[in-house]
């Protein structure tokens, strides 16, 4: 499975911390590693903080499937890592739902 890290520009990892997300990512999705062909993380964080002075990491998790249009996920909170765990939880429980859905017909 291919996965490609895009950060805005207020945004750094290092490359220990990029391997640590990949690692992630690919332990959330490895049931469907046969029928992905690429995941694309873009991570952002909006003006730096939000009201409350926390700082809001975005992920917005795109997985394309052979075969099918893209699917998509978004997940916020207050680090990277949090934001990347909660969305490729995310796209997991949305892939065991098309693919459950799938089977049955």
């Amino acid at each position: 499975m291919m996965v490609q890290i895009n950060t805005g520009h207020n945004i750094v990892i290092t490359a220990e911390t990029e391997q640590s997300l990949i690692s992630g990512i690919t332990a959330h999705l490895a049931h469907f590693d046969d029928r992905i062909t690429r995941v694309e993380v873009h991570l952002r964080d909006d003006d730096g903080a939000d009201r409350s002075g926390q700082r809001q990491m975005h992920c917005m998790l795109e997985v394309r499937l052979a075969g099918r249009q893209p699917d998509v996920v978004t997940a916020t909170a207050a680090t990277v890592e949090f934001a990347v765990r909660d969305a490729a939880h995310k796209m997991q429980h949305l892939l065991d739902g098309i693919f459950s859905r799938a089977q049955r017909h």
